[in-house]
């Protein structure tokens, strides 16, 4: 005896088939419902037939909502940097608009370059400059 499918284009297949041979061959099978299995499958393929279109329409809405989002950025980063050329150098008043002063860069803990003098291997004479 066949296995019943498992993915779900191989069941909708089956149904089909189902659907048709219950109805060319009713003499073979009085005991079916084919009305209630044809309505099951047109209930089905309604509803994945919503899923898709809501699908596409879910994907359209979020290219939407990524361009504006872009164009929000922009508009953002530009009405930003006039505020920062009117408040000049009083950067504090950045922090009224949710914005700071320019960050200064900082330097490095460690920025100074030593030179150390450290042996390889104890059985070696030579001993080799390391910079840290």
């Amino acid at each position: 005896m066949p296995k019943f499918p498992k993915r779900q284009a191989d069941i909708e297949a089956l149904a089909v088939v189902m659907i048709v041979g219950y109805w060319n061959h009713a003499a073979d099978f009085p005991s079916t419902e084919v009305d209630a299995l044809s309505m099951a499958y047109s209930t089905y393929y309604n509803v994945k037939i919503a899923q898709i279109q809501a699908l596409a329409a879910a994907q359209v809405a979020t290219e939407q909502k990524d361009t504006k989002l872009a164009a929000l950025i922009e508009k953002m980063k530009a009405e930003l940097k006039k505020s920062e050329v009117d408040v000049g150098s009083d950067s504090e008043k950045l922090e009224y608009i949710g914005w700071g002063p320019k960050a200064t860069p900082a330097q490095p803990a460690h920025f100074k370059s030593c030179i150390q003098k450290i042996s390889v291997n104890p059985c070696l004479k030579n001993s080799v400059l390391v910079r840290v």
